[in-house]
Parts: structure tokens; C-alpha cells; sequence
């Protein structure tokens, strides 16, 4: 839907408003139009639009932090805001409306507040930099993850959803995990590090030494007039033979499924006792 505000004389703004309420600001636009005196109808003939940004119409949702950049160890404060009935906070979890917190990152780490009001969901992010920091990143491009389970949930609204999701993987599961959203996406993405996991090696294996897992949970936003929440699980799997240490991707799909199954189990078990 396309709404044209007019602001002032000669000053216009051009907006559009997906469904769930979110606007966008469609700025760089040229807009020709055509003044009607017999009848006094304003009529827009040409529309090119250049550039769009992105701009919430839920307001007053702020997330900052300070200092934006420094060494290992060293502190910072985060501190939000906004104006909606539940939040989720990366790397913390769910959490009041307004609040603060210090931390102190060994990498460099992006955090993404989720405001959920009564009929829209705001974002806001801040990417703090970490100069030095040390170790392989053993975090996969989110791209690389192939498709794999879906699923959908009713039982919970979207933001105690992200933090289930967030607590399975980082306190049940034991991964490192971190977020991924973008201005215009109507999903929220988690993934995580690979990390070694035994359970994954069979007798039958013929000289593999271990198996390595990381876990991607795309999380789409409710439509409107809808509870449902859908949701992807994503694996990819890594393997090393015995007496090398290069890994591999595998290509073994009944390992791949497998690890799926696994990974619903235990999303299932937590869905199951949050009801």
C-alpha cells in the first residue's frame, strides 16, 4: 500500500506499510505530478524511486552502546528501550522494556533488539568492534546453510518464540550463537559455531575420526491475523579422517538427517514444556 503525506508546500513524502503495519520510507524519489483546477485532484504521473530506507512505525525503540569500540575484555554498556509489550535482546535473551547492561566481548558482535508491540515487531541494532580479537571464527556464513525442517508453532507470540529458540541452542545444546537480521527481512536468523559432537560417530564409521555441527533457526515473523510462527532448522555437518587434520563437508544426507531429527527432538521438548 502506497500513502503519499503531504508535509508542506513543494515537500512531500512517499511511504509504504507492509502487513504487519511496518513503514517504509522511500526516500531519493521523484515524483511528477499533474495540479487539476477543474475539479482540484492532485494526480501523480510519474514515480521513480532510487533509494529506500527502512523506518519502523513503532517508535521509541532504541538500542545503543558504548563504547562502540575496544580491546579484548574490556567494558561496555548496552542500553534499550521501547515501547511494545515483550523484547528480545541477542546474546541475553528475553528482557525488560528499558534497561542496561554491561558487558565485556572477547570478538566483535552485533546486537539486535526485537520489540514486539500488540500489532507490530521493531528492530534496532549496534555492532560493537573489537580490536585484536584472537581465534579462528569458527562461525559458517549464514548463506551456506542448505535448506532442511520446517515447522510452526502457535503456543507462543514471536518474541518468547526467539527466546526459546535462543536458550536451546545456547544453554541446552551448548552452542556459542549468534543473530542476523536486516532491515527489510520479515525473519530472524540464528546461527551458531561448529563445534564437535560424538553423538554424530557410529561403529559402522570406516575412518572418521569426529564430526563437527553448527545449527542455523530461521524464525518468521507472524503474518497478520495469524499466531502461527514458522520456523526452519538448518545443520551443516563437517567431518575429519583419522590422521588428518583438514575437515570436510559431509555428504553422507542420512548423517544430515539424522542430526535434523536430533535438533527437532530436543526444539520439540522445549516447545512442549513452555505450554
Amino acid at each position: 500500500m502506497f500513502l503519499l503525506n503531504f508535509q508542506s508546500r513543494g515537500t512531500y513524502r512517499l511511504i509504504t506499510c507492509n502487513q504487519r503495519g511496518r513503514e517504509h520510507n522511500i526516500q531519493n524519489t521523484i515524483i511528477r505530478f499533474i495540479f487539476n483546477k477543474s475539479n482540484g485532484l492532485l494526480t501523480c504521473c510519474t514515480i521513480l524511486v532510487l533509494v529506500a530506507a527502512s523506518m519502523d512505525c513503532q517508535e521509541n525503540t532504541n538500542l545503543s552502546i558504548k563504547p562502540a569500540v575496544l580491546s579484548p575484555g574490556r567494558a561496555a554498556k548496552v542500553k534499550w528501550n521501547c515501547r511494545g509489550e515483550s523484547a528480545f535482546l541477542s546474546a541475553l535473551g528475553s528482557v525488560n522494556l528499558t534497561g542496561s547492561l554491561t558487558i565485556r566481548p572477547e570478538t566483535s558482535t552485533e546486537y539486535i533488539l526485537v520489540c514486539e508491540g500488540k500489532n507490530d515487531i521493531a528492530y534496532r541494532s549496534v555492532r560493537i568492534k573489537v580490536i585484536g580479537e584472537r581465534g579462528e571464527s569458527l562461525f559458517p556464513d549464514p548463506e551456506n546453510f542448505p535448506d532442511g525442517l520446517h515447522g510452526s508453532e502457535k503456543s507462543l507470540r514471536y518474541t518468547p518464540f526467539l527466546n526459546l529458540v535462543f536458550k536451546t541452542l545456547q544453554d541446552k545444546l551448548k552452542f556459542r550463537v549468534r543473530a542476523a537480521h536486516l532491515p527489510f527481512d520479515q525473519f530472524y536468523l540464528f546461527y551458531t559455531d561448529k563445534q564437535i559432537r560424538p553423538n554424530l560417530i557410529s561403529s559402522s564409521d570406516q575412518g572418521i575420526r569426529s564430526r563437527r555441527l553448527a545449527v542455523a533457526v530461521r524464525v518468521e515473523e507472524p503474518r497478520t491475523g495469524s499466531n502461527d510462527i514458522n520456523f526452519e532448522l538448518k545443520v551443516v555437518i563437517d567431518y575429519q579422517r583419522r590422521n588428518e587434520y583438514s575437515w570436510y563437508p559431509e555428504k553422507d544426507q542420512q548423517i544430515v538427517q539424522t542430526a535434523l531429527s536430533q535438533l527437532r527432538n530436543n526444539f520439540d521438548i522445549d516447545i512442549n514444556r513452555s505450554k
